[in-house]
């Protein structure tokens, strides 16, 4: 998967995260399977 493609897939489905009483929200994105610094960039760049 593209971190473009994932990026924008994390982007829709974090719409529809919304605090129940009061509970704090954390978004987890997860990383390439190997040391590609460059998915992990654009992937951080593309999220906000």
């Amino acid at each position: 998967m593209t971190p473009e493609h994932y990026a924008n897939l994390f982007r829709q489905f974090a719409t529809y995260l919304t605090p129940v009483n009061n509970t704090k929200m954390f978004r987890i994105a997860s990383g390439a399977s190997s040391a590609d610094e460059n998915w992990t960039e654009v992937l951080m760049k593309n999220i906000p």
